[in-house]
């Protein structure tokens, strides 16, 4: 699934950037807390496991 997503990208010419050293740190809170968010989703499973 993976390596089909990265061959649509690919032909799609979509780039892949780093942001540059000043925008790093404005995102990396939102960053780690998606994180969290999802590590605590598959820690303690919300919904009916299956």
């Amino acid at each position: 699934m993976a390596r089909l997503l990265r061959a649509k990208i690919r032909d799609a010419g979509i780039p892949y950037r780093v942001p540059p050293p000043e925008l790093i740190s404005e995102r990396t809170a939102g960053i780690l807390a998606g994180l969290y968010l999802m590590f605590n989703e598959g820690y303690s499973v919300s919904g009916p496991a299956g």
